[in-house]
């Protein structure tokens, strides 16, 4: 049985970054998404600077994160995303609706505002 990295948190001027580990894994992005808004926070990042590879499922766990946010009244942006995950996002026109940055500073600067 594999057991699932955990996902490490900070919080950065309100904005709760989630550093992933090399997967993704619906659950614990799910329920950091869901608690952003309960925990008095204005936004949500997600660094995938670990994550060299994602499947569909993993696109998905993405999207469901940032529909929650958005209902949330939350914004959700993304950093540090691996060549081949970015031609994923890319291919899927998921880029329209992901907010994708560069550099940490580029998406905290965009969640602060």
């Amino acid at each position: 049985m594999t057991v699932a990295a955990a996902i490490a948190e900070r919080i950065i001027d309100k904005v709760l970054v989630l550093d992933l580990p090399d997967t993704i894994h619906q659950e614990p992005l799910h329920r950091a998404a869901a608690g952003v808004s309960g925990r008095g926070l204005s936004g949500l990042l997600i660094n995938m600077s670990s994550v060299s590879f994602i499947e569909s499922s993993g696109l998905g766990t993405l999207v469901a994160a940032f529909k929650t946010c958005q209902e949330s009244g939350v914004p959700m942006a993304i950093t540090g995303i691996q060549p081949y995950v970015q031609k994923l996002v890319a291919i899927t026109k998921l880029d329209r609706i992901l907010k994708v940055f560069a550099t940490e500073a580029d998406a905290l600067a965009y969640l602060s505002q």
